[in-house]
């Protein structure tokens, strides 16, 4: 992938977010997405059983992904 989509951390860049990339986690019983719509960076959760959604918006691709890696932790550490 083109060094400008991913940090050292391979982690994707505003820039790749901005082109449409997303960032996702799945499990059996949830969806988590990072994402960014427009100028905002959204990090999105949908549990498949109760079909309940959420969605945080973030102001910096940083602070995005604290919010991915959270929500991924709580998940039991989920990949």
């Amino acid at each position: 992938m083109n060094a400008q989509l991913l940090t050292k951390q391979g982690k994707l860049t505003r820039y790749a977010l901005a082109c449409g990339y997303i960032e996702k986690t799945e499990t059996p019983k949830h969806f988590i997405t990072l994402m960014m719509d427009g100028s905002t960076i959204m990090v999105r959760a949908y549990d498949r059983e109760t079909r309940e959604r959420g969605q945080c918006n973030c102001r910096t691709a940083k602070e995005g992904y604290k919010m991915y890696k959270s929500l991924r932790a709580s998940l039991g550490g989920a990949q």
